[in-house]
C-alpha cells in the first residue's frame, strides 16, 4: 500500500516541480529522499555496532510523506561514537548501573532482543516533569511553524525552508497548495506580499509533536554515525537543536545549525524570528547570530517602551512595527531589559546634547567665533533649528515610509500591517532617534540649510574673517559622521533590515552579553549592578574594601582628632605627617576651620596627598637606618594619648597633622618581653 502514494508523489514532482536529473537542485532533492529512506529502513539488519538503540513510537496512524507508518525503531550503533560526543547523558546511560536497570526492565517486558554489549533506550518519557520540560523546549513558535512561506515571499530555497513535517498524511495536498501559492506570486519587485498569500490548512502543524521529537532523536544518532544531517525547514532546525541540547551533544549539530541560519537569504530568519534565533544562539554560543539578534531586540524594546522600568510589562503579540513576537528565555531576557534601558538613556542623552548650549563642542565644530557671543548665539540657534525640525517632521519622506511598509508586507500579515505613516507621528523625539528617518532628515537638512542672518550680517562676518560657508560644511560633515555611527554599524550578520530600526548598539549595551558573545557578563551578576556614583567633590573616589567618597569628615567639632582603635584605622608614623587610612575617610584629615574659610577642597586634598606621599617616602628611608629593636620599642610604648593631633596654623595651604615623637631618641623604657 505504501508504494502507490510514493509512486504518485514522485510522478507529481517530476511533472510539476523539478526533474532531479536536469535541475541543478537535484542533489539536494536526492539528499532529502535519502534522509527519509534511511530513517524508515533503519533496523538491526541494516546497521552494526555494540549498542542496541531503542526508540519507541506512540500507537496511532502517523505516516510520513511517503505514506509509511512511524513505528518503534531498534538499530545498532558503536558505543565509542556515542562516547566521543562528550555527552554526559550517553555516559550515564552507558554506565553499569544504568545498563543493569534497563536490562531488568527489558526482561520484565519479555520482548526478544539481540544480545549486545550495551542497550540504549532513548524513548522520551511519557509523563512527569522531564516530559514537561522537553515539551516547553521543543514547542515551536508561530513564526517558526510559518517560515515555509519564505520560499514564496522571500525566495529562499525550498530545500532550506519548505520541507514537510514528519507527520504528513496529506503530502500531495501540501505539495499542490505550495504550487498554487507559488504561481500567485505578485507584488513589489515580483515578491509575494504576505497578505496575498492564501494560507493552506495543510501547512498548519502542531507546536509540539511526539513523532517529530522521536524522528529528531533518530536523525541525531544518524548524524553521530554518518555525519550527515538534513535541515530542510525551520521546525526541523529548531527541533534538532533542542533535542541535541537535551542529550548534551550540541557539538554534533552546531555547524549544521549555524550554516542553516547564515545561508543567504535565509539569514532573514534572524531578523523576523529574532527571539528563536537568539534562543538557539544562546544555547550553542553562536557569537555572530547572538549579537545581531540582540541588536534587533534591544532597539525594539527601547523604542517600544521609553518609560518602562526594568520589571517590564505584558507585551503584545506583535512589536510596534508588526513583527511577530516570540518568547525569549529568562537569561537573555534579563540582558535585553538592561541593554534597552541603557540604549534608551543614550538616546535621551543625545537628544539633550543636540538641544544644549554646547552642541558645537559635542559635534566637534572647530570654526567657532569665541570672540563674538552674539554670533555664537546665532550659530547655535541655527544648529538647534536643524536638529529640532528634523525631529518634529511627520510628513516628510513618505516615499521611504511607503517603501518600508511594502517590505514589511513580506512578513507581516495583512491584519497586523499598520502603515508606518500612521505609526511614526506617535513616536517621541527620543524614540525617533532610534529610526533611520530622523537621521536621514537631520543629515539632509544640515547639508541643505545654510545659516543666513541677512545680507549685511553676512558681509560683516566676511569682513571679520569668519567664513560662514566653511562653518556650514563643517557642521554638515559632523552630522554626516554622527548619523553614520547610528545608522550604519558593522553588523555581525548581513541581515536585511526588514524593520524600520537602526541597530547601532555600543559597548554600553553589549556589555550585558556573556563573555562568549563579546560582553562582560562573567556569571557573577556584577555587570548588572548600578554604576558607582561619582564623589560630590571628585577626589578621591573608587570601589574597594571601603567606599571612598572624596569627602573628609572630621571626627568631632574640635580642631583635633583621635585615632580610634586598630579596627577603624591603620596609622603609619612618618615623622612630620601621620598617614591615616580610615574606613570611609580620605587620606588626610582637613581642618574644619580651613573648610569654613573656603579653601578649595579638591586642590587642598590633592596637595595633601602629594605632600604626604613624598614625606612618607623620605621617612621610610630614614627609618631604614634605625635599629629594629629601637623602632619596636617606640611602637610598644606609643599610645594614642602620646600623639598631639593639632592643626599647624602656620600653614595656610595644607592641613598637616603633627605628633611629638622623635625617632632619634633612645626610648626610656624598653620591655624586652
Amino acid at each position: 500500500m505504501a508504494s502507490e502514494p510514493d509512486h504518485l508523489g514522485n510522478r507529481i514532482e517530476q511533472l510539476l516541480w523539478i526533474n532531479p536529473v536536469n535541475d541543478s537542485n537535484g542533489p539536494a532533492e536526492e539528499r532529502q529522499q535519502a534522509d527519509l529512506r534511511r530513517l524508515q529502513n533503519l533496523s538491526v539488519e541494516t546497521t552494526s555496532g555494540d549498542t542496541l538503540v531503542i526508540v519507541q513510537f506512540p500507537t496511532g496512524h502517523f505516516v510520513d510523506c511517503d505514506g509509511r507508518k512511524w513505528e518503534t525503531k531498534e538499530f545498532l550503533m558503536d558505543s565509542e561514537k556515542l562516547r566521543a560526543t562528550g555527552s554526559s547523558v550517553f555516559a550515564e546511560k552507558l554506565s553499569p548501573e544504568a545498563q543493569a536497570q534497563v536490562r531488568r526492565r527489558l526482561d520484565r517486558d519479555a520482548k526478544p532482543h539481540i544480545h549486545t554489549r550495551y542497550v540504549l533506550d532513548l524513548t522520551p518519557p511519557s509523563e512527569g516533569d522531564e516530559l514537561a520540560s522537553l515539551v516547553v523546549d521543543l514547542s515551536l513558535s508561530y513564526g517558526t511553524r510559518d517560515w515555509w512561506w519564505s520560499h514564496i515571499a522571500l525566495r529562499i530555497s525550498k530545500f532550506l525552508v519548505s520541507g514537510h513535517d514528519d507527520v504528513c498524511p496529506q503530502h500531495i495536498d501540501v505539495f499542490a497548495s505550495d504550487m498554487r501559492a507559488g504561481s500567485s506570486r505578485r507584488g513589489f519587485s515580483d515578491v509575494m506580499i504576505r497578505g496575498d498569500l492564501d494560507y493552506p490548512e495543510t501547512r498548519k502543524i502542531e507546536d509540539y509533536c511526539p513523532i517529530r521529537h522521536r524522528a529528531a532523536i533518530i536523525r541525531l544518532l544518524m548524524a553521530i554515525s554518518y555525519g550527515d544531517l538534513v535541515l530542510n525547514s525551520a521546525p526541523r532546525m529548531i527541533t534538532m537543536a533542542m533535542v541535541a541540547k537535551s542529550l548534551d551533544c550540541v557539538g554534533v549539530v552546531k555547524d549544521h545549525v549555524l550554516s542553516w541560519l547564515l545561508a543567504e537569504p535565509n539569514q532573514n530568519f534572524i531578523d523576523v524570528n529574532t527571539e528563536d534565533a537568539l534562543n538557539i544562539a544562546w544555547v550553542y554560543e553562536l557569537r555572530a547570530v547572538a549579537r545581531v539578534a540582540f541588536r534587533v531586540l534591544v532597539v525594539e524594546r527601547a523604542i517600544e517602551n521609553p518609560g518602562r522600568d526594568i520589571a517590564g510589562n505584558t507585551e503584545s503579540r506583535q512589536t510596534i512595527f508588526g513583527r511577530p513576537r516570540g518568547s525569549i528565555n529568562e537569561e537573555p531576557e534579563t540582558c535585553i531589559q538592561h541593554a534597552a534601558q541603557k540604549l534608551r538613556q543614550r538616546a535621551e542623552d543625545l537628544l539633550a546634547r543636540l538641544k544644549s548650549d554646547d552642541i558645537n563642542t559635542f559635534l566637534g565644530i572647530k570654526r567657532w567665533p569665541e570672540h563674538d557671543p552674539e554670533l555664537c548665539r546665532r550659530l547655535r540657534a541655527h544648529m538647534h533649528d536643524v536638529a529640532v525640525d528634523s525631529l518634529a517632521k511627520n510628513d516628510a519622506y513618505q516615499v521611504d515610509l511607503a517603501g518600508f511598509t511594502r517590505y514589511r508586507a513580506r512578513y507581516v500579515s495583512a491584519a497586523d500591517l499598520v502603515p508606518l505613516r500612521d505609526t511614526y507621528p506617535g513616536l517621541s523625539h527620543a524614540q525617533r532617534i532610534l529610526t533611520p528617518w530622523f537621521w536621514s532628515l537631520f543629515r539632509t537638512s544640515a547639508e541643505s540649510r545654510r545659516p543666513y542672518f541677512g545680507a549685511q550680517a553676512q558681509l560683516d562676518l566676511l569682513a571679520a574673517g569668519f567664513d560662514i560657508e566653511a562653518f556650514h560644511t563643517e557642521f554638515a560633515d559632523a552630522v554626516l559622521n554622527l548619523s553614520a555611527q547610528w545608522m550604519y554599524p558593522d553588523l555581525e550578520v548581513s541581515i536585511v533590515r526588514t524593520g524600520p530600526l537602526i541597530f547601532a548598539l555600543s559597548d554600553e549595551e553589549f556589555k550585558f552579553l556573556p563573555l562568549w558573545a563579546g560582553g562582560l557578563d562573567d556569571g557573577t551578576g556584577t555587570v548588572f549592578q548600578p554604576d558607582v556614583p561619582d564623589a560630590e567633590h571628585g577626589f578621591p573616589i573608587g570601589p574597594g574594601p571601603s567606599f571612598h567618597t572624596g569627602e573628609t569628615i572630621p571626627e568631632d567639632d574640635e580642631a583635633s582628632s583621635t585615632v580610634k582603635g586598630s579596627d577603624d584605622a591603620a596609622t603609619a608614623p612618618t615623622g612630620a605627617f601621620t598617614d591615616s587610612v580610615t574606613k570611609g575617610y580620605s587620606v588626610n584629615a582637613t581642618a574644619p576651620s580651613q573648610m569654613a574659610a573656603g579653601i578649595d577642597h579638591d586642590a587642598a586634598e590633592g596637595s595633601v596627598l602629594a605632600a604626604a606621599t613624598a614625606q612618607l617616602a623620605l621617612t621610610t628611608s630614614q627609618q631604614s637606618a634605625v635599629q629594629g629593636d629601637h623602632l619596636a620599642a617606640h611602637l610598644s610604648t606609643a599610645s594614642p594619648d602620646n600623639f598631639d593631633w593639632t592643626i599647624d596654623s602656620d600653614d595656610e595651604e595644607l592641613s598637616t597633622i603633627h605628633y611629638d615623637l622623635d625617632f632619634d631618641d633612645e626610648p626610656e623604657d624598653i620591655d624586652d618581653t
